[in-house]
């Protein structure tokens, strides 16, 4: 684990200080003359390509916060600042991601950027961190490295990364107790690649045998591996990463025998996902949140989110990606009571340091960063039996 470390603390500091953003001024429409500052913020997400199920929803999160945020705006050192967000989309590309964050830095002069989702991450981590910009991340194969003394402005949306395999092991043990052994079944793509070793880790500590058939991205027949799986009669598969990945192996663990008692837990998958997906199968959603908004009864609190989203978005209906939006919709808030703390809006070294000493009570439940900018809160998982009865646990990391 890297530690936050007071002298590299200091040393971005010097070279972030007030080198960012130009705040500019705007007069808010709900009060006559009363002026606020603007903070220019960014966000790179997949509204086309692969990751196009999860970009709208993951945009709207922080377009929400950002909605309620600006209503009243906030209060930094005296001066009144509502956030302005830019959105790019990077059409699931590395190498858009690149190009659209350095434009948000160049044209917008942003200070933090939300995105990019999954394997986009890495490559416009490159750009912010170069410019001193934070990045909020839900891309494990960013947030892995998350943290001082080579990413201090780096910070996870979906948990603390380093406990994911914690996480999911956790979650099974809750629902699988008999449980002696798991199959993860995913594609090798950077996001994925990144928690095998966090699996494997957490595995061996429940004594749990672990089988790992991954396979190349863009593989369509799996046949070969999957009888292979099957023969190793695992206890749990886990499935991953996106919808199109689950899509291709759901019918074709049905083929290849996979036993109807056999629990699939979708990683990054919600209950509206198992319920298209493991369609003979006791299924374990795994959306990466502390609420599940595709369950059938959801908390009050929820229940005032979801008709707030609807009306923000003029749906009727939530997008069935709806989990994305939690990786993004409490960190707007996080990042304005950073701010508030630090007594800054463009210092993102005083404002990452402020990070770390506050927590907001959110839509995912009581959020707050560790050392190695790790998000920590628990994550909802809900085993769906085969008749549809769901069961929700709270799942923490210990």
């Amino acid at each position: 684990m890297k530690v936050f470390r007071g002298a590299r603390v200091a040393s971005a500091l010097c070279m972030a200080t007030l080198g960012i953003a130009a705040i500019s001024s705007t007069s808010n429409a709900g009060a006559a003359n009363t002026k606020f500052k603007t903070v220019p913020i960014g966000m790179i997400t997949s509204i086309t390509g692969a990751y196009s199920v999860y970009g709208l929803p993951f945009e709207q999160g922080a377009a929400y916060a950002v909605s309620q945020i600006n209503k009243t705006g906030f209060k930094v050192k005296g001066h009144k600042y509502k956030f302005k967000l830019t959105t790019e989309n990077d059409n699931t590309d590395p190498a858009t991601a690149v190009q659209k964050a350095t434009g948000l830095i160049d044209n917008q002069h942003i200070v933090a950027m939300f995105g990019p989702i999954g394997a986009q991450g890495p490559a416009a981590e490159q750009i912010t961190n170069a410019h001193h910009v934070l990045m909020f991340s839900s891309s494990s194969s960013v947030t892995a490295t998350a943290g001082a003394p080579t990413n201090p402005l780096v910070f996870s949306t979906n948990g603390d990364p380093s406990q994911a395999g914690n996480f999911v092991f956790n979650a099974i043990k809750a629902f699988v107790p008999g449980a002696t052994s798991v199959a993860l079944l995913s594609p090798s793509e950077q996001t994925d690649a990144a928690n095998v070793p966090l699996d494997i880790a957490a595995a061996a500590k429940d004594g749990l045998k672990f089988y790992n058939f991954s396979y190349p991205v863009g593989t369509t027949n799996l046949s070969s591996i999957l009888t292979q799986l099957v023969a190793d009669n695992p206890s749990v598969v886990i499935m991953s990463n996106d919808s199109q990945d689950v899509a291709v192996q759901g019918p074709q663990l049905i083929a290849a025998g996979l036993p109807k008692t056999t629990p699939e837990l979708l990683y990054a998958g919600g209950i509206s996902e198992c319920a298209t997906t493991a369609t003979q199968n006791p299924c374990i959603a795994d959306p990466l949140v502390g609420a599940d908004l595709t369950s059938t009864s959801l908390s009050a609190a929820s229940e005032k989110w979801v008709s707030g989203m609807e009306a923000f978005s003029k749906s009727s209906t939530l997008n069935p990606f709806v989990q994305a939006s939690e990786w993004t919709y409490d960190f707007p808030y996080m990042l304005e009571l950073a701010m508030q703390k630090a007594g800054t809006v463009t210092n993102t070294a005083a404002i990452a340091k402020a990070l770390h000493e506050v927590s907001r009570v959110g839509l995912v439940g009581t959020i707050k960063y560790n050392a190695e900018n790790g998000c920590e809160f628990p994550l909802a998982f809900t085993y769906i039996t085969t008749t549809g009865q769901e069961t929700t646990k709270s799942i923490s990391s210990s």
